[in-house]
């Protein structure tokens, strides 16, 4: 699509900054807007006044960073727009592809992210509003995975102290601790079935975590932390790309003849992610599962064992996007249709 104008948007938790260019970089209006319903509504009403003569949505590329919570509100009132391309983009790419800057400020950044947008609006990923379950159960994950977080920090804390800490003193905080330990265990069930239900009640969502549950060592927790990365897989479609995601992907680390890195896996990655995907490999890899035969192979052939453990990994991410696309559950005996018999 061919736009006129770039509207780059730096968001804050109360206020947000923009600037607002055109096709050759000329600056037309800059201003700070407080990060609320009623402000933005204003904003966007007096923002198309400043231009009465054109559809200013129509010829508009909006760009603003990945902020989290803080990008809710301007973004449940621009998709109220009938005419809306709203790009938002990881703060990392915006800020390594601008190349060298001196000095930083909201209103500085609202501008680079403006020019940013102008100068990439080929590689724009135009951004779609998720599903409310999709919403409600990325909120459930993030607050389960806290909660976990707790929940293992006491009961670790309790378990080293045990042998060491005088057994007196060692129960007296163990009778504290369990009440706490208790409404944080009956919180994490209460969690647990919430997601289920989403996971159950949901057509879309049901349908894809069955897939994804069907395949040795995904549970409904990794289903649920996959379908959210993907959005629903509207998003990294392909193995390669969910792979460099979860940071499984090598990468070769080679130049000319005087740089001859190992190939490597990435850090830029979604380190949770990456975790429970190699639990999942871990789980295949014991003997009577699918990767188990392969695994004592390649290591009795002198491959590395976290070398043969990735390349698991990325064998399940392969697996798993071939049964979303074929729209099918993993079948352990599958046989070929083109096979020879």
């Amino acid at each position: 699509m061919n736009y006129q104008f770039y509207l780059g948007i730096d968001v804050g938790k109360s206020s947000f900054d923009y600037a607002l260019i055109d096709e050759e970089g000329t600056i037309h209006d800059q201003a700070q807007i407080e990060n609320t319903e009623t402000a933005i509504q204003t904003w966007i009403l007096e923002l198309q006044n400043k231009f009465p003569t054109i559809n200013l949505w129509k010829k508009l590329l909006i760009c603003m960073e990945h902020s989290g919570y803080y990008n809710a509100i301007i973004l449940k009132v621009l998709q109220t727009r009938k005419h809306h391309s709203i790009w938002v983009e990881s703060a990392l790419q915006i800020k390594r592809s601008i190349g060298i800057q001196r000095g930083k400020n909201d209103k500085i950044d609202a501008l680079r992210i403006a020019v940013y947008s102008l100068d990439f609006q080929r590689k724009a990923k135009l951004w779609k509003p998720k599903s409310k379950n999709l919403v409600r159960l990325e909120l459930l994950i993030s607050h389960r995975d806290r909660l976990v977080k707790n929940l293992m920090s006491m009961r670790n804390t309790l378990k080293e102290e045990t042998g060491f800490v005088d057994a007196e003193l060692h129960g007296e905080m163990e009778q504290i601790s369990r009440p706490a330990i208790d409404v944080l265990e009956k919180t994490l069930e209460d969690f647990n079935n919430r997601i289920e239900k989403i996971l159950t009640e949901d057509v879309e969502l049901s349908e894809q975590a069955k897939i994804v549950t069907s395949i040795p060592g995904f549970g409904k927790v990794i289903a649920s932390k996959i379908i959210i990365a993907t959005h629903g897989f509207t998003r990294l479609t392909n193995p390669r790309a969910l792979a460099c995601y979860s940071g499984i992907a090598p990468f070769e680390h080679r130049s000319g003849t005087s740089l001859k890195g190992k190939t490597r896996v990435s850090h830029l990655a979604n380190k949770d992610l990456k975790k429970m995907i190699h639990l999942a490999a871990l789980v295949t890899i014991r003997k009577g599962n699918i990767m188990h035969d392969y695994f004592n192979r390649k290591v009795a052939e002198g491959k590395n064992k976290m070398s043969v453990i990735n390349a698991i990994r990325n064998k399940l991410i392969h697996i798993l996007m071939a049964c979303i696309k074929n729209n099918t559950t993993y079948q352990k005996n599958f046989n070929h249709s083109l096979a020879v018999t």
